[in-house]
């Protein structure tokens, strides 16, 4: 067994046992392990966290790091053992991610160290997260893509599959924890400008796109414990985004 193995291992161990009535309901609505993924652990892990830093201001990738390490009690010591290391290196590449404003663009960063195969999932991973979907569509659509990843290249933990596995994991979970708090913005009638709509929320795509993103880029330069928290912050910064 990996190390990233046995970290997620003991990270899981950990996530189940926190009381029930301290877990947040989104979390537990939807049955996020999916067996087949050696890195499903991600989206439950990546979904935890989240929960946590919903519940703190930040105004940075930098604040959101560390608040995810030392308030969300995020261990990152596997990826990097000096904490202002960490948050250094992880807000670069959230900036980068954030920047690249799709998976197809963090590609650019990412595509050096995957293999063409690998890069065509997640290129489809890409145009399944778009408006072109509804969001029930695209839970089927990742649902299917996550069984066909896992059927051309197994159980390997290789990094590109690290990569690849954890950016399904949490695109999937981070979707279904999302999704209540993402409506269409209507426009609401008032007496200054009839047309005005209402303050605008990032649409649901963009918000797990960007946590997406930022699974695959963490999940090559830190394992499945760098896809948790680059995109656990990446989620968190674009849904603050007004």
């Amino acid at each position: 067994m990996s190390n990233f193995a046995i970290i997620f291992a003991v990270l899981l161990a950990s996530c189940l046992a926190q009381k029930k009535e301290d877990a947040d309901p989104s979390v537990n609505s939807f049955d996020l392990d999916f067996n087949a993924n050696p890195y499903a652990v991600a989206g439950r892990l990546h979904n935890q966290y989240l929960a946590c830093l919903r519940k703190i201001t930040v105004k940075n990738p930098s604040e959101t790091l560390k608040a995810l390490s030392g308030i969300c009690n995020f261990d990152h010591s596997t990826v990097n053992s000096d904490l202002s290391q960490f948050i250094n290196r992880y807000s670069r590449l959230a900036q980068y991610v954030l920047k690249a404003s799709s998976i197809n663009g963090a590609l650019k960063l990412a595509n050096i160290f995957l293999s063409e195969e690998h890069i065509s999932f997640i290129q489809a991973l890409d145009d399944v997260l778009s408006d072109k979907n509804s969001p029930q569509q695209a839970v089927r659509q990742l649902i299917d893509l996550e069984a066909k990843a896992v059927l051309a290249f197994g159980s390997s933990e290789s990094p590109e599959n690290t990569s690849l596995y954890c950016g399904l994991s949490i695109a999937r979970a981070s979707l279904h924890y999302w999704l209540q708090d993402f409506l269409e913005v209507e426009p609401v009638p008032n007496r200054d400008n009839a047309d005005r709509p209402k303050r605008a929320k990032p649409k649901w795509w963009q918000v797990v796109a960007a946590d997406c993103a930022g699974g695959i880029v963490g999940g090559i330069f830190g394992g499945g414990v760098g896809a948790v928290g680059l995109g656990t912050a990446c989620s968190k910064i674009v849904a603050d985004l007004e």
